[in-house]
């Protein structure tokens, strides 16, 4: 319901500020989010209407709803990850989005953020729905040395990346957050590759950094011509992961 009236010609940010008010829970977190150095505010933002006139009606949206996505799946089984370095795997990679966004100017900031936080909604899904499925899956990766995303097509019959843009998709969200969790693995499979890469670099930054556990073994290897795609000179790269790792533990706290 919220993302039909987010994405609707005449969006009502009044209507969308009551959708979120109907739940509590949501409103914490929403404002302990916007009240963390993501964005910078000087003074309290203690509404969510005045979070809205701040941020933006489709960002303010945008974050709620991936919250409530989130919650859906409710909580991942000690016996396949850790649910908490799970989601710290997923804020890493939102931040670290943001901030490549912001220093490339490829992708909106906020988008970037967003799509982070859903890049392993897929992945989410396989754990909560099908939990002994994936500890297999899991432990049949590590036993033949081979990455999980390549497991995932046996024992689900599509990879995380595929599930997500099927998820986001079908929630209706925007159509560049689905491609962005469709390809963050093969950004040149996608027919607009710039934002999917974006969110491979950070996915690649994230895991090199050792920043949570997504349930993969290692980190995932850069896709050839990365570089090319999403340019960052070796101290552009080691000033990100700077500014990720100064943030990442308050970021981590509105969650």
């Amino acid at each position: 319901e919220l993302n039909r009236v987010l994405f609707s010609p005449d969006a009502s940010s009044q209507r969308v500020v009551e959708l979120i008010g109907r739940s509590p829970g949501l409103t914490v977190r929403l404002l302990r989010l916007v009240n963390t150095p993501l964005y910078g505010f000087q003074g309290r933002v203690e509404t969510v209407s005045r979070a809205v006139s701040i941020v933006g009606l489709r960002e303010v949206g945008m974050l709620a709803s991936t919250l409530l996505m989130v919650d859906q799946f409710g909580v991942i089984q000690p016996s396949v990850v850790d649910m908490r370095t799970f989601v710290e795997h997923c804020v890493g990679c939102a931040l670290t989005a943001k901030i490549l966004a912001e220093s490339t100017g490829f992708v909106e900031p906020e988008q970037a953020f967003v799509a982070g936080l859903l890049h392993d909604i897929g992945r989410l899904y396989f754990f909560t729905a099908f939990p002994e499925r994936s500890r297999f899956c899991i432990d049949s990766a590590r036993k033949h040395d081979r990455p999980l995303l390549a497991e995932e097509a046996r024992f689900f019959g599509m990879d995380h990346g595929a599930m997500g843009k099927r998820l986001l998709d079908g929630w209706g969200m925007p159509t560049a957050l689905g491609l962005a969790a469709g390809h963050h693995h093969d950004p040149f499979q996608a027919a607009e590759p710039l934002f999917p890469g974006v969110m491979h670099m950070a996915d690649v930054l994230v895991h090199a950094m050792g920043i949570g556990c997504s349930g993969e073994c290692g980190p995932p290897e850069a896709c050839p011509g990365l570089m090319d795609l999403v340019p960052l000179s070796p101290d552009g790269l080691a000033d990100i992961a700077a500014r990720v790792g100064e943030q990442i533990d308050t970021i981590m706290a509105a969650f």
